[in-house]
This record gives C-alpha cells, sequence and structure tokens, in this order.
C-alpha cells in the first residue's frame, strides 16, 4: 500500500510542530536544548518544595527546567534551590510570569555559602499552570507549579502531586 501526501503538506506538519513545541522555548530564551544527557542534575539547579506541614518535594533540575509540583489554589511554599558550586555568591531572581507571587526578603537574594538560595512562593487562586524564571548568575531555569483543580480532578495533569 503506498501513501501519497499533497506536495508541502510534510513541511507544513513539520512548521506546526515547530512552532507548538520550540517557538514558546525561542521566545523564552532559551538557546539549548537536551536529550536523555549525562548532564541531568550535573550543574543545574535543583529544588526543595516545602510545604507549612514541613512536607518536602525534591525536584531533580535539567538543563534549562527544574521541574513540576502541584499546589492547592493559594498555598503558599518554600522554595529552596540548590545550585552548582560554581555560583556561590551569584545573585538570585525569582519572575512570576504567569501569576502567584514570589515572596522574598528586601535586599539583594544570593546563593549562599551552602549553595542555597530561598525564597517563598504563594500561587495564584484558579487551577493552572504558573511558571517562575529562576536566574542564578548566569543560568536561567524554569520551575513550574499546576494549582490543581479540587472541584474536578479529572482537569488535572497526570502525576502531579500537591506539596502537602
Amino acid at each position: 500500500m503506498r501513501f501519497s501526501f499533497p506536495p508541502g503538506a510534510a513541511l507544513a506538519a513539520t512548521y506546526s510542530v515547530v512552532q507548538r513545541t520550540l517557538l514558546p522555548l525561542i521566545l523564552l530564551g532559551v538557546t539549548q536544548l537536551y536529550a536523555q544527557s549525562s548532564e541531568i542534575g550535573q550543574g543545574s539547579i535543583n529544588a526543595v518544595i516545602g510545604s507549612d506541614s514541613g512536607k518536602e518535594r525534591r525536584l531533580e533540575g535539567h538543563p534549562g527546567y527544574i521541574g513540576r509540583a502541584g499546589l492547592r489554589p493559594g498555598q503558599t511554599v518554600k522554595i529552596t534551590l540548590h545550585c552548582p558550586a560554581a555560583q556561590k555568591g551569584d545573585a538570585v531572581i525569582f519572575m512570576a510570569l504567569d501569576g502567584g507571587r514570589v515572596l522574598q526578603a528586601e535586599q539583594a537574594l544570593r546563593v549562599g555559602q551552602d549553595g542555597t538560595a530561598t525564597c517563598k512562593y504563594e500561587g495564584g487562586s484558579s487551577p493552572g499552570l504558573y511558571r517562575i524564571l529562576v536566574r542564578a548568575g548566569s543560568q536561567e531555569q524554569l520551575l513550574e507549579f499546576y494549582v490543581l483543580d479540587l472541584a474536578r480532578p479529572g482537569n488535572n495533569p497526570p502525576r502531579v502531586k500537591i506539596v502537602d
């Protein structure tokens, strides 16, 4: 059996995939993508997300991406970054891209001598994805929180667990 496609169909399909997957990364300034690399967790920023009850969720960073954790609407969590040793003393910036509030001290935040930097984040009140751009020195990575829809659990993505 032979399949035939109209001229340009493969190009249109390829463009559609690039537009949906790579264009958002390019707009965020991501300049390198890694697939199945031994570099995962090596030289990347890792995070521990802690709740008020003392429970924690560890996220192992990949180049450009730290990971995703679930929140209840309006939940506040503590974010502790674990940075590579070379970043000690570097300035750290947390930028909420989709809402929610980054709560931190008034003075400039820096990676401590123990390699950590900490702030608090209050998730939004509406279900959905909330991204935080984390910049430590010259390294940028995305941290994602998904505020779960408690009224309609079927709307939530699979394998996203609440930190509580």
